[in-house]
């Protein structure tokens, strides 16, 4: 069963300091109020209110706070959202100057899981899990950068990325060398090689010392009990967690959270940018919502009503010709033409490979994919046209970027192969709906 949730954490920050590091999360700063200037991969940039910026896994970021400056950190746990994704590595690509309505509902949906996350109600958890998830289907569907990367060394580094995507996604969990050989379709033994190799370590210290650091984590930033911090992170009983933890640091976990309990922060003053930060996205969470009123606001005058007048268009754009031929489209183009009274149906590349129609002698033309759509067409009364320029099939991802094209016309080699072809299909047709002896009344004159 494949795992869907995501662990994440919010920081409110009024300080530079927290972002001085970096982080395998994937973080993205939403700017409360004020300014701040941040230092990201050596290019420097200068946020503002609302601002929203994006850290990739693994970068490093360094926040200037100017006065007054209140941030929020969302922090999502990177390998289990690859493990979700199912993909070996995740980037996504958001520029500070980013604009338009895939922006602003990132934006909207950032600021909801704010005020949710923030929210004392304590049955606001599924809200909370609504409003992440929708959070990140936003990002993995808008701004999530596709790699096309392939060969020998990329599979197997991506064997080792997946492997670890499960590890980090599942440590908390009982994990063994051969349930995750298992997910790559591999040996124990080989998954114990290809990773000691990677990492330098073997598979089951790897896991101790990962499930370690997230105890390390816990007790510096959290008053969870030793208890629950061990059962969270994959250790049977807080002894098991005792034993490995003093191996490993040279103390308990009792004595490293005394030893290292944070003081870089007031509590109370902690409070104070929480209270802030959540009364300024309340009033902005009201501005927009009577923003949006606005918007939406209608006024009708009843006393200057008029018959409205149906707007005609004879003709149905459908596309490369191929689809026609296909029963789902065919069913669906029915559709329109009977709710919008079509009386034409467009298509092109009618001679390509997709219809079974390459270059030969005249006469040799395979018409069988022609034929099914030239009986749905009549069958239905529905007129056909053809239009023979050579055109793309695209598939955009906004209204600049083409993500796909395509373009499979019939190559000829002459023009007299060309003007043979189209003698062979127009005599085709005269062949076969006179002997299927049609009546008359059947087809609509033009």
């Amino acid at each position: 069963m494949k795992k869907h949730s995501i662990s994440y954490r919010v920081d409110i920050l009024s300080q530079p300091h927290a972002l001085c590091r970096t982080s395998a999360d994937i973080r993205i700063v939403y700017v409360v109020d004020g300014k701040c200037a941040v230092s990201l991969s050596g290019e420097r940039m200068q946020l503002g209110k609302s601002d929203i910026l994006l850290i990739n896994s693994n970068e490093h970021a360094q926040v200037e706070a100017a006065e007054n400056m209140l941030a929020a950190v969302i922090s999502i746990e990177y390998y289990q959202l690859c493990s979700m994704l199912n993909m070996s590595s995740v980037r996504f690509f958001l520029t500070t100057a980013e604009t338009g309505q895939k922006y602003s509902a990132l934006k909207s949906q950032i600021q909801d899981l704010l005020l949710t996350y923030m929210s004392e109600d304590r049955m606001s958890g599924y809200k909370e899990l609504g409003t992440l998830s929708l959070l990140i289907y936003t990002l993995t569907t808008n701004f999530l950068i596709v790699s096309t990367a392939s060969g020998g060394r990329d599979n197997k580094d991506a064997r080792v990325a997946r492997i670890l995507n499960y590890i980090h996604g599942n440590y908390s969990a009982e994990l063994s060398l051969n349930a995750v050989a298992e997910q790559l379709f591999l040996s124990p033994s080989s998954v114990s090689r290809m990773f000691q190799k990677a990492m330098g370590q073997g598979f089951n210290s790897y896991i101790r010392q990962l499930r370690l650091e997230h105890v390390k984590l816990e007790l510096q930033e959290t008053e969870h009990p030793i208890t629950r911090i061990a059962i969270d992170n994959g250790f049977s009983t807080p002894s098991a967690l005792n034993k490995a933890f003093k191996a490993e640091f040279g103390s308990t976990p009792t004595e490293y959270r005394e030893a290292h309990a944070r003081t870089d922060r007031n509590p109370l003053s902690a409070q104070m940018d929480r209270e802030k930060a959540l009364q300024i996205l309340q009033a902005d969470q009201r501005l927009r919502i009577s923003e949006l009123g606005q918007q939406i606001t209608v006024h009708a005058d009843i006393g200057r009503m008029a018959p409205w007048k149906k707007w005609e268009n004879k003709l149905l754009n459908v596309g490369p010709a191929h689809l026609l031929s296909s029963a789902n489209m065919q069913r669906q183009v029915l559709f329109l033409a009977n709710t919008l009274e079509v009386e034409y149906l467009r298509i092109w590349n009618p001679f390509s490979a997709k219809m079974m129609i390459c270059g030969g002698k005249k006469g040799e033309y395979n018409f069988s994919f022609l034929d099914e759509i030239l009986d749905f067409c009549v069958d239905n009364r529905l007129k056909l046209f053809l239009d023979l320029a050579r055109r793309k099939e695209n598939a955009m991802a906004s209204e600049k970027q083409e993500i796909y094209s395509s373009e499979e016309p019939t190559e000829f080699e002459s023009a007299e192969e060309w003007l043979g072809l189209l003698d062979s299909f127009l005599a085709h047709i005269r062949r076969r709906y006179k002997t299927r002896q049609y009546s008359a009344s059947r087809f609509k004159k033009p």
